[in-house]
């Protein structure tokens, strides 16, 4: 089948993304690297990529950027997209595409509504099998982020930037395509249902 080539999607390419670091307010406790890194099983890489790092364990992980400042995209709304890719032992995303992973988060800064996240799946030779968190912000902030999949639990905070310019924000339409690439969902109420496999 085709594939949804969504883990090396690279947001710089295609749109303003923030740059990275960030600065990050000494308030926001966004998760660092553990003192023990966790190193996944095989035939995942011990590590995922430079600025990066796993978090979790072998039945729900996570990859990080080290800096805790997650690269975003602005919306014409003012909201901000990103995502985070979600890794559980023996996870195939061929025979589960639609993996039952749940994802929900608040900012911790501020009062803000919560966050919509589309769970999709998606393969990188770099880093296999992965299950995608595809994540709408609707202000930026220190965002705690709270992952479920088969009762295994991964609680993260991240910072989420609001860049200085945003010449090239992306119509609301065209962003789930951009991020998704076979995925065409549009962002609305009830965005857990509205996955359309094209």
């Amino acid at each position: 089948g085709p594939l949804v080539a969504c883990a090396d999607l690279n947001f710089g390419a295609s749109a303003a993304a923030t740059p990275a670091p960030a600065s990050v307010p000494a308030s926001c406790p966004v998760t660092q690297p553990p003192a023990t890194p966790f190193v996944p099983p095989a035939p995942y890489p011990a590590q995922p990529g430079a600025g990066q790092f796993w978090y979790g364990s072998s039945s729900l992980w996570a990859v990080l950027p080290a800096s805790g400042v997650l690269d975003v995209v602005p919306q014409d709304s003012g909201a901000y997209v990103s995502r985070l890719l979600y890794f559980h032992q023996d996870y195939d995303w061929q025979t589960e595409p639609q993996p039952p992973l749940k994802v929900s988060g608040h900012r911790l800064d501020a009062p803000a509504m919560t966050l919509d996240a589309i769970i999709g799946s998606g393969f990188s030779a770099e880093l296999h099998s992965s299950m995608i968190a595809n994540l709408r912000f609707p202000a930026p902030g220190c965002w705690q982020i709270d992952a479920d999949h088969l009762a295994s639990k991964l609680t993260v905070v991240v910072w989420v930037p609001s860049p200085a310019n945003t010449p090239n924000q992306v119509p609301e339409t065209v962003l789930p395509l951009l991020l998704l690439g076979l995925w065409r969902v549009p962002w609305g109420g009830s965005v857990a249902h509205d996955e359309e496999r094209t």
